[in-house]
């Protein structure tokens, strides 16, 4: 990877990670173990283990791109906090109400509706991977 494209990369990951939790002092980016979901392709531990965001990534429906999203985890509760889609390549959107019904939610996500259409395979992907994220996240000693 050239600098040029690392250090974009860098800036876009600090502005996701400061849209999250905008008031944050530090993000600690936590290593890779052999036990996490392939869809995590990133995580950091906000202000020592507040909060994390978890970086995903999914195969999205009919095209071959992928679709990349951050999500916002408060560690005391283990619900979502946000979530943003960072490149999204399916030519229909999963919307707004969808991203925003992830607030609040625990690993059970009783209020996420992923069959609603039209993005309805998509919007299944998205809601399985948090789901295996926060089910990783919940095993860790400092969350739930």
């Amino acid at each position: 990877t050239s600098p040029v494209i690392e250090a974009n990369e860098n800036a876009a990951k600090q502005k996701a990670l400061e849209s999250l939790f905008p008031d944050a002092a530090a993000f600690d980016r936590v290593e890779a173990e052999e036990t996490r979901p392939s869809c995590i392709t990133d995580l950091y531990r906000v202000d020592g283990g507040m909060a994390y965001v978890v970086y995903l990534q999914i195969a999205t429906g009919y095209t071959n791109g992928s679709t990349t999203f951050v999500m916002g985890v408060d560690a005391a509760t283990g619900q979502i906090t946000r979530l943003e889609f960072l490149s999204y390549n399916e030519s229909v959107q999963c919307g707004d109400e969808f991203v925003a019904s992830f607030a609040g939610q625990d690993i059970s996500m009783p209020d996420v509706n992923a069959s609603a259409s039209p993005a309805i395979y998509t919007r299944a992907a998205v809601k399985k991977a948090a789901a295996e994220a926060l089910q990783y996240l919940t095993a860790l000693p400092s969350i739930g």
